[in-house]
Parts: structure tokens; sequence; C-alpha cells
């Protein structure tokens, strides 16, 4: 599938903003290593600027990783299937459960009974999913309720997440690392789903994610009327206390 010269723009401008901030760590190494090599240093003084390298090593390699995996998505998937969005989300709710139950994270899933399906990769939906679940992990506080929306609208299956107000409840003040890692995983996530023909929007602050997949066109026959005849019927689960 090829790029749209607005998909592209939107990743390069990522990379440009990633490459710049790898070089503030490389940068501060380069610094600590030049007063490591000055005579009359402590033993105590080596130690706190190791400590230091160390941490600014992981920071730049944690900004290479994210570089080499939105490299990586640019390319299309070959392993197409058509899949149903809800089996897949609800897979990787079952699996993040632990995480979001430790931060006191409760998700609401609302989603139609009868739903079409979409042509992506199996490997690279949960992916995405696991994505988007780990920034809304990042984002929330403890007692937040996080509703997630599917639906069915002009030919698109249609994934909408925010966050319910409740009272009493604090904003979460996420930490940089956290704030850098949300903002990363939504940025991997909108790639994913860019280069398989959908459509990506997200934020951390206010925390909003609207995903659509183009679905698979069905053949009409008597089958698939009745199939598509409760499109407007819910279900809906609270999947994490």
């Amino acid at each position: 599938m090829r790029q749209s010269s607005s998909s592209n723009d939107k990743f390069l401008r990522m990379l440009s903003s990633s490459l710049h901030g790898l070089a503030q760590p490389l940068s501060i190494i380069h610094g600590y290593l030049e007063i490591s090599l000055e005579d009359g240093a402590s033993v105590e003084q080596y130690r706190e600027l190791t400590k230091m390298l160390l941490q600014q090593s992981r920071r730049a390699a944690g900004i290479a990783r994210f570089v080499s995996q939105l490299t990586r998505l640019q390319q299309p998937a070959t392993d197409l299937e058509e899949l149903r969005l809800s089996l897949a989300l609800e897979g990787t709710i079952e699996e993040m459960a632990p995480a979001l139950q430790a931060a006191g994270i409760k998700l609401v899933f609302q989603h139609a009974v009868h739903e079409r399906l979409v042509k992506i990769s199996q490997i690279r939906l949960r992916q995405v999913l696991s994505y988007i679940l780990d920034a809304i992990r990042t984002a929330s506080a403890s007692g937040d309720v996080i509703r997630i929306d599917l639906t069915q609208k002009h030919g698109h299956v249609v994934l909408q997440i925010h966050r319910d107000p409740v009272s009493g409840s604090l904003p979460k003040v996420a930490s940089s690392a956290e704030e850098t890692n949300g903002v990363q995983a939504l940025a991997l996530a909108d790639a994913i789903v860019t280069i398989a023909g959908g459509k990506f929007t997200g934020s951390l602050e206010p925390l909003f994610v609207r995903v659509e997949f183009p679905t698979v066109r069905q053949p009409r026959n008597k089958f698939c009327e009745k199939s598509t005849a409760g499109l407007g019927s819910t279900k809906q689960a609270e999947i994490v206390h």
C-alpha cells in the first residue's frame, strides 16, 4: 500500500524530532566523558559520573529503538487477514489487565453485536492495540474510567477511546519519561494504522484516541442482509475493575 504525502510528512517530522532528541543525550555523554578524563577526580565522583553516563546511554538507546521501530513500520505488512477488531481488542485487554488493574484503571468496552471484518496483519493489529492501551495506562490516574467504543460508520470500523470524568478523581501528573513513552506509543500506533489504510487521531491530554479501519467489502446476498440487520445493537462490558 502506497503512503500518502501527508502520512510521509508525519513520519519525517517524527523522525526529525526523534533524531534531534537523540542529539541531547549524546552531547551530555560526550561532556561527561571529557570530565572523566580530568585529573584529580575522586572515586565517588567517578561513580556519580558513571551513573549519569548509564542514565543518558539508556535514554539514547530508547530513542534509537523507537526510531528503528518507527522506520520498520513504514513497510506494509504481507501477512494480511480478514479479522474482527473486537476479538483482537478483547484479547489485548485481557493480556494487559494485570497492569491496568495495578494502576487502578477501569475499562468499559462497548461494541456492535454484528461487526464487519477489517483486512490487516494480525500481529500488527495486536501491536497497535497494545500501544494504545499502554499510552492510556501512562496517561491515566488511579480511579479513572476509560470508555472504549467500537462502532461502524460509512464502510469503516471506528474505535474511539476517551476518559470519563470521575467525581473526586485527581488528574495524573505524568513524569517526563512516562509522557515520552506515551507519545512514542501513539506514534507507533499511528504508523501501523496509516500504513494499513486507516486513519488515526490521538492525544494524551486530553486523553482521546480515534482509529478508523476500512471494512472488507461483503457480497450483497440474503445472508449478508440478515447478518447486518442488527448493526445498531451493542454489547457492553466492564473489562477491568
